[in-house]
């Protein structure tokens, strides 16, 4: 009768590779989410700026129509 010796290599390879798997995944997913959340800071800040932008435009806009209203009062 012929022995097998790599009966249990398997296990030992699996012991091996499957943690390095998992820990390669885990980061990956990790650093996937990381890049997401940026990305949505990022869009936010882009957004709240714009609105910064609106809001000065329109005090501009408020202030030009003060000043004309005074213009036309004094003349």
């Amino acid at each position: 009768m012929r022995r097998v010796w790599y009966k249990g290599s398997y296990t030992v390879e699996a012991a091996i590779y499957i943690p390095i798997v998992l820990f390669l995944l885990f980061q990956t997913i990790g650093i996937a989410i990381d890049f997401w959340q940026e990305s949505k800071q990022r869009e936010v800040c882009e957004a709240l700026q714009e609105l910064d932008i609106v809001k000065e435009f329109y005090g501009y806009q408020i202030l030009d129509e003060v000043r004309k209203e005074i213009e036309d009062e004094e003349s």
